[in-house]
């Protein structure tokens, strides 16, 4: 499956949407999860089942995300629309 994730800066999604391919690891992955884009960087998906033909380059190119993030420490703000990857104008931190 193709997703969309933002990395998380400041314990919010930030900055642009990245394209991955879900791991093989049977998991099954929805809009709002929190997972491993890199070894050391934390992101949201906020999109699934994205069509091949709007990312814009081969399929074969993308990379697979690490695996879901366990991270009892990352709590999604109050406020924070995990729709639209916005926290609806209110300052964190």
């Amino acid at each position: 499956m193709i997703v969309k994730a933002m990395f998380y800066r400041n314990g919010v999604p930030a900055g642009r949407a990245y394209t991955y391919l879900t791991p093989d690891d049977g998991e099954t992955y929805k809009q709002g999860d929190l997972v491993y884009l890199k070894p050391d960087s934390i992101g949201q998906i906020v999109q699934v089942d994205v069509p091949e033909d709007q990312i814009g380059f081969p399929v074969e190119k993308l990379k697979a995300f690490i695996g879901r993030a366990v991270n009892p420490e990352i709590q999604i703000p109050e406020g924070h629309d995990e729709q639209k990857g916005e926290d609806n104008g209110k300052r964190i931190g």
